[in-house]
């Protein structure tokens, strides 16, 4: 009996581990709901095999009578259970950086987490002794645990399990009642379980807003890129015209100088004519660089393109207090160009619909969709603000030319840049409800 009660321990939970790993692909990630779900189910399911087959062993051993089957098995559950969720958040800290979990965090947030250590430590110890179980005072201990989970995730919950197992701990020690801390069990498990849930949720939304902050990052270098190509080009074309009035002004000089046959004058001439065409050709070579780096001829999906950079599109709504509505196309819609460059596109026409809605309009909306009429592939951008001037519809917009206070100019016309690279093309129109951008693009 003994030997085998050495044996069961470590072969269940390590088939149970192997098989959750199996079915999760992987280690369990806590800030995937299913994956949470599975490992709750798991740390209540794998014990209570074990107390099953570790309470018969005992039984036919003669070490536990059969009467009492049914009154160990759950303690034994509840043991282990506890014992699995208040390692968890610890384990689940090995090989991570620790040191820079408190980094951003004020001072009164850590002098707020060790007074939640302190009200845990007093409130389960002193409810422990007084009334040799849980009373009604424990459960406000959710509060803090709860706060310490949502500031530091799954370092909170570590420190919070952690602690009430302490707790539990000196309690026994102060007590001459030793079933101080099996009263605790029921309690502390439900408090680990919160923990956990917790801590899943607050790392499910630290890694969203990291990979939100990723997304920016890419699409601010497209824009930075797509903005020096636009302005390199303007600028480019700026130059040329009083170039060419340059070159012709010489030419007319030369024929001067060679009718007076003044040798110095000639000379200088031609110094000045050929600064003037090495500038042209130092223009025309970094306009071709810029081409070069801005070919786009890959296929792209345009629902995945979209779908990919959604969250960062509620986030820009939720900071302009803007409801966002989305409708794709269920067909598979595909373009050529490049995905960041349309994922730019559609991030500023959100911007600008964002930022035209204002803050006097009563009903604040945009409205994303896409659809496939024809071979064309349409995503309109439709908001409920006053809609485009007239000077706009009519003559499009201008280079650093902005409606908005501060705006730099260079929201739609780096649009219209892309899509033209892309073969496609910008349409600006009033709506009864506001103004509307369509975006058309030929279908791969």
């Amino acid at each position: 009996g003994a030997v085998l009660s050495w044996l069961v321990h470590p072969t269940l939970y390590t088939a149970g581990g192997l098989a959750l790993r199996r079915a999760l692909g992987g280690l369990p990630q806590l800030s995937k709901p299913g994956h949470l779900y599975a490992f709750i189910a798991c740390s209540l399911l794998i014990p209570a095999a074990v107390a099953l087959l570790l309470i018969t062993i005992f039984c036919v051993d003669g070490i536990i009578p059969w009467a009492e089957f049914w009154y160990v098995v759950p303690r034994f559950v509840i043991g282990d259970a506890l014992g699995i969720v208040t390692l968890t958040p610890v384990c689940l800290l090995i090989g991570r950086p620790v040191y820079k979990i408190g980094i951003g965090h004020p001072v009164l947030v850590f002098s707020t987490a060790i007074i939640c250590a302190l009200v845990i430590l007093y409130v389960e110890v002193s409810g422990l002794l007084l009334g040799g179980k849980d009373t009604g005072l424990s459960y406000l201990l959710l509060i803090p645990v709860a706060w310490n989970a949502i500031t530091f995730g799954l370092a909170g919950a570590a420190f919070s399990t952690a602690l009430i197992n302490v707790s539990v701990v000196l309690a026994s020690w102060l007590s001459a009642d030793h079933g101080v801390a099996a009263n605790s069990a029921y309690f502390m498990l439900s408090v680990g379980y919160v923990c956990l849930i917790i801590a899943g949720t607050v790392e499910r939304r630290e890694a969203a807003m990291q990979e939100l902050r990723r997304q920016k990052h890419i699409l601010d270098r497209a824009y930075s890129h797509f903005a020096n190509y636009e302005a390199a080009s303007k600028l480019a074309h700026e130059i040329r015209q009083p170039l060419a009035s340059a070159t012709a002004y010489i030419g007319g000089l030369r024929e001067i100088v060679s009718r007076s046959g003044t040798s110095e004058v000639s000379q200088l001439v031609r110094r000045i004519e050929e600064e003037t065409n090495r500038i042209s050709a130092i223009l025309k070579g970094r306009q071709n660089l810029l081409n070069a780096s801005v070919r786009l001829n890959e296929r792209v999906s345009v629902n995945e393109t979209l779908t990919e950079i959604l969250p960062l599109l509620k986030q820009i709504a939720i900071d302009h207090r803007v409801l966002l509505e989305t409708s794709f196309s269920s067909q598979g819609l595909f373009v050529m160009g490049d995905k960041t460059a349309l994922q730019q596109v559609i991030v500023n026409l959100l911007k600008n619909s964002c930022e035209a809605i204002g803050d006097l309009c009563q009903h604040r909306k945009v409205a994303i969709s896409t659809v496939l009429a024809s071979d064309t592939v349409l995503i309109t951008v439709e908001d409920s603000g006053p809609g485009f001037p007239q000077d706009v519809l009519e003559q499009g917009h201008a280079l650093f030319a902005s409606n908005k206070v501060g705006g730099s100019g260079f929201g739609l016309p780096i649009s219209a840049m892309i899509l033209n690279l892309m073969e496609g093309r910008m349409e600006l129109s009033n709506t009864p409800n506001g103004g509307m951008v369509t975006v058309r693009l030929p279908a791969a």
